[in-house]
């Protein structure tokens, strides 16, 4: 059973490591993403060939949910 709101977003990269970009909870730590602020996140990955990229959000009632707008990944060629 879930206790508590999570939200996370990362991506894999070569070899399986994982690299956060939001991961936050409501057990003290949902503050950015409950203010409503619209945030900006970057990730160098210039050094990884293979990148996925990973959104999970669960909830502690069904009617809850979170957005993600405006993804752009920009690469180098």
């Amino acid at each position: 059973m879930i206790t508590a709101d999570r939200v996370r977003l990362y991506v894999i990269v070569d070899g399986g490591v994982e690299l956060d970009i939001v991961n936050e909870d409501s057990n003290g730590n949902l503050n950015a993403i409950a203010s409503g602020v619209w945030e900006t996140k970057t990730l160098d990955l210039t050094n990884y060939t293979n990148v996925q990229l990973v959104f999970e959000v669960d909830t502690n009632v069904p009617s809850e949910g979170a957005y993600i707008d405006n993804v752009r990944i920009k690469g180098l060629n």
